[in-house]
């Protein structure tokens, strides 16, 4: 029998923890979700690597699928000093790229996070741990007005959130998902974290997390396993 933390769980929600524990090959439910943002709980990653490639050409830079994977999950210190990379690269100029990915910021201000497409099964899996009593958790490397704009847009409600604005190292340090399990109140050795990124996955696992990527295991899938 597995282990419950939380609500009592009825019945009918009982096997659906015994399925989700199953599929995670886990025996017990954690005390808090950690969930990266980008690429994880919204639909994003595309339009901030177009955007990125779009600013870096247009100020001479060079920009190739490589560089997407080298900024995937990164923090905005980490973005903008590839950028100015990628700039030198095609104009073998040192450029301060702060407005650059201001830029971008505003961009997915302005035309991304107003709307933005919720990743299958996010809102159904978050929603389930809610009802089980189990604290969730935003931990991005994006800025703090963003995420803001990202739950109001969605109506995702978390109980904790850390940012971008944070001041602690950015992913793949543990730090961002020790803070997130401190502000949830719950050891981090006894989180779940959900990532899709490398940097993410490093950071969570380093913090002492069990981590899961999303690509592996998809959230529709445990939605599913949720709305048999």
């Amino acid at each position: 029998m597995a282990d419950f933390v939380g609500l009592v769980p009825d019945e009918k929600d009982m096997t659906k923890v015994v399925k989700i524990l199953d599929y995670l090959g886990q025996s017990t439910l954690p005390s808090g979700v950690l969930w990266d943002l980008d690429g994880t709980t919204i639909d994003t990653f595309d339009p901030w690597i177009t955007k990125t490639a779009e600013v870096v050409r247009a100020h001479g830079g060079c920009w190739t699928s490589a560089d997407a994977q080298a900024i995937f999950g990164s923090s905005g210190e980490v973005y903008t000093a590839h950028m100015a990379k990628c700039v030198k690269a095609g104009t073998g100029k040192e450029i301060d790229a702060r407005p650059l990915f201001r830029e971008i910021v505003e961009y997915m201000e302005r035309e991304i996070y107003p709307h933005p497409r919720l990743m299958a099964g996010a809102r159904e899996v978050m929603e389930f741990f809610q009802t089980l009593g189990i604290g969730n958790a935003l931990v991005t490397a994006s800025p703090y007005a963003l995420a803001m704009q990202a739950m109001q847009s969605t109506g995702l409600e978390f109980s904790a959130v850390v940012t971008g604005n944070d001041d602690v190292p950015g992913k793949p340090a543990p730090d961002p998902y020790l803070l997130g399990a401190t502000r949830l109140g719950v050891p981090i050795e006894k989180c779940w974290v959900f990532e899709d990124s490398p940097l993410g996955i490093e950071a969570g696992k380093t913090a002492g997390a069990i981590v899961f990527d999303v690509h592996d295991f998809p959230l529709e899938k445990l939605a599913n396993l949720i709305n048999y």
